[in-house]
């Protein structure tokens, strides 16, 4: 019999995202029993110990910390999921590359070229695997759409207006987060939108219509 090859996961941020990613973990061997390979969650660090904790005990974590340190250099870790907001991904994403550790980590990349070109750079030398989540290609939706484009249902695509609906912000009352303050939704979703453009076979210069954009983005 095969020998398993067990991975210690551990988390940088463990808001909504985080725990989609830490159930994915978790459900994982239902799905895929013949695997050669198991997870566990090792380490969950968050911004302030209690929500640190509240993770560690509704999720199963070994431990929890509010020092991202304790988790990038642990040697239990193996793969580091990146979960915070964006403008700590390059920092985080950097560090755990140097320590040798495998990431998976939420979008975008970075805040802005010059901070993604840091991160290529740091790639040429790098041996672990860096993957950037984009699960919204998954979707049913998604997945009809690219279909009529390959098909040329659609024609040649030169204008793209996308519109997906969530209730996460509708409570007046719930503290603005920190999309609001740091700015998160036209980064992470715009990227996602942009990859979108690029596998549905649309034109190589399409216009990318978003809801609150004062004007179009044209996609070359």
């Amino acid at each position: 019999m095969a020998r398993t090859q067990n991975y210690g996961a551990g988390f940088l941020g463990c808001g909504s995202v985080g725990r989609v990613h830490a159930y994915c973990h978790v459900v994982l061997p239902y799905y895929y029993p013949d695997l050669p390979f198991r997870t566990r969650l090792v380490g969950v660090c968050t911004s302030r110990p209690e929500t640190a904790e509240r993770a560690r005990e509704a999720l199963g974590f070994d431990f929890a910390t509010t020092d991202a340190a304790e988790i990038i250099e642990n040697e239990a870790v193996d793969v580091v999921h990146v979960c915070t907001p964006n403008a700590l991904h390059k920092d985080q994403v950097l560090a755990v590359m140097k320590a040798g550790k495998h990431v998976y980590r939420e979008k975008p990349l970075t805040c802005d070229w010059a901070e993604a070109k840091e991160v290529l750079r740091a790639l040429r030398d790098y041996e672990g695997v860096h993957q950037v989540t984009f699960q919204n290609r998954f979707y049913p939706a998604p997945v009809r759409a690219k279909q009529l484009a390959n098909e040329g249902f659609l024609g040649d695509v030169t204008c793209f207006r996308p519109v997906f609906l969530h209730s996460s912000n509708l409570d007046p009352k719930r503290p603005a987060g920190w999309k609001f303050q740091q700015g998160g939704g036209v980064q992470p979703d715009g990227a996602e939108l942009v990859e979108r453009l690029r596998r549905d076979g649309t034109s190589r210069r399409a216009g990318l219509h978003a809801p609150g954009m004062r004007c179009p983005v044209a996609i070359a």
